[in-house]
């Protein structure tokens, strides 16, 4: 862990200073948090113990990390289709979830069965999109 000590030269950077940070999976990109943190923290996690944190904005519902270039990025929209009870169109691999249940989906459709007639939210998670949300009738 570094300490105030380690900033006690000419020209150094306060080690107090807030800095804005995401973390995030280093396998998908996906921001599992964010906030600000002080610079000695945030160096500790990233030079000293490479944690996947990258100084700057983003959130998890509106920004991933691309993996290639390090860098944050808005989410684009994702363009899945409602087609009765099938949502087509998605990216793979995708999330849906239903009534709790979250379910993979690995070929850019989800054919949707339901035990009882009712309307449903459905919901589409996958990293670089915009999570949609589906209702459906059944």
């Amino acid at each position: 862990m570094r300490s105030p000590d380690d900033y006690a030269y000419e020209g150094a950077p306060n080690p107090y200073e807030s800095l804005p940070v995401v973390g995030f999976d280093p396998e998908t990109g996906a921001i599992t948090l964010y906030g600000n943190l002080s610079r000695m923290i945030v160096e500790t996690y990233i030079e000293d113990e490479g944690r996947p944190f990258l100084i700057g904005v983003g959130a998890d519902d509106t920004h991933y990390v691309d993996l290639p270039t390090m860098t944050i990025r808005e989410k684009q929209p994702m363009q899945g289709i409602l087609d009765g009870t099938t949502i087509r169109n998605l990216p793979i691999p995708c999330s849906v979830t239903v009534e709790g249940e979250s379910y993979e989906v690995d070929d850019g459709d989800a054919e949707l069965t339901f035990e009882r007639p009712g309307v449903y939210s459905v919901t589409v998670t996958a990293v670089p999109y915009l999570t949609q949300v589906f209702t459906v009738e059944a």
